[in-house]
């Protein structure tokens, strides 16, 4: 009965220890499953708290990134507005350097403008002296009519010369014959008394007399008629001038209205690169602005995404137990 009795408090310890180590196995499984769901809320709360950090920053950059990027990425923000950067970066240099070839191509085109609008101004200048030079000359008509005018006036002059020379021979002449004889020089007609014979004498040496002063005024005339054609026909070059730069000056004008089209085209071109530049360069500012915000919100989405793979791998083990829900 002893060893009936013993054997039955053995087995009894037996199945005791086994309890106590079956128990034991469960309470560890609590306490670990209890650890889990601890984890798993404190997961929550942080995930939680940083949802929120990472709202507050997107709603206070949200124009910003919309502008920037045209959207509010879920994931690798911060790659994406440094690659925006990189790329706002290398465009600046690319609009700057085409800033400055227009800048360049504009000031060479103003000088060349300048320099074309000086030489119509002098062309035109001298084109207002040599008509006015020859306007005054010919005194209201055109060269050729003036040349014309003078030519037949020389010729007028020419004759009045001769006739005068010859006149002051013949009135000479025709006055020693009617001192000589007493009848007419021409018809050789007498005179019906001396006193008419006398008078002609008298009339013919007074015509005599006033020959050399008209001689004189006709010769004068004549040489002055002469000067004033010569300066006339020195006017003919100077109208060829005239005509040779009027045409110079509009193809001048012609150039000059060229240039102005293509400045006004580069001068658009210009303003436009500036525009553009400047913006490129307020976006950049804009974006270096909000890196720190981007760089807290990536930081904390990276966070997130490992909090995400703690829970879910937490939710695959309290989920087994039921202590999830």
């Amino acid at each position: 009965q002893l060893n009936k009795d013993i054997q039955e408090n053995k087995k009894q310890k037996q199945e005791s220890e086994k309890d106590l180590k079956e128990l034991k196995k469960i309470i560890g499984k609590m306490m670990a499953e209890s650890k889990d769901r601890t984890r798993y809320d404190l997961l929550h709360k942080e995930k939680e708290g940083l949802e929120k950090i990472i709202d507050r920053l997107k709603q206070k950059n949200r124009d910003e990134l919309e502008h920037l990027l045209s959207e509010i990425p879920i994931e690798g923000i911060k790659n994406k507005l440094n690659a925006c950067i990189i790329n706002f970066d290398g465009n600046i240099k690319e609009y700057e350097k085409k800033v400055k070839t227009l800048t360049t191509k504009k000031t060479q085109m103003e000088s060349n403008l300048k320099s074309t609008q000086q030489d119509i101004e002098n062309k035109e200048k001298e084109i207002r002296e040599l008509d006015k030079e020859i306007r005054d000359t010919c005194v209201g008509d055109d060269l050729d009519g003036a040349l014309e005018k003078s030519k037949t006036s020389m010729e007028d002059c020419n004759k009045l010369v001769g006739e005068l020379q010859a006149s002051e021979a013949v009135y000479t002449r025709y006055t020693e014959k009617l001192k000589k004889d007493d009848c007419c020089p021409l018809c050789h007609r007498d005179f019906s008394s001396k006193s008419d014979t006398e008078d002609l004498i008298e009339e013919l040496e007074m015509k005599v007399k006033t020959v050399p002063t008209r001689l004189a005024d006709a010769k004068e005339k004549l040489s002055n008629q002469e000067r004033h054609n010569d300066k006339l026909i020195q006017l003919k070059p100077k109208r060829e001038r005239t005509n040779r730069i009027k045409r110079e000056v509009e193809g001048l004008k012609v150039k000059e209205e060229n240039f102005l089209k293509n400045l006004t085209k580069v001068a658009e071109e210009l303003d436009s690169q500036f525009e553009i530049l400047n913006m490129t360069q307020s976006d950049v500012e804009m974006a270096r602005k909000i890196q720190d915000d981007v760089s807290k919100i990536d930081e904390k989405l990276k966070r997130v995404k490992q909090i995400n793979d703690e829970i879910e791998d937490l939710q695959v083990s309290l989920g087994s137990t039921g202590m999830l829900y």
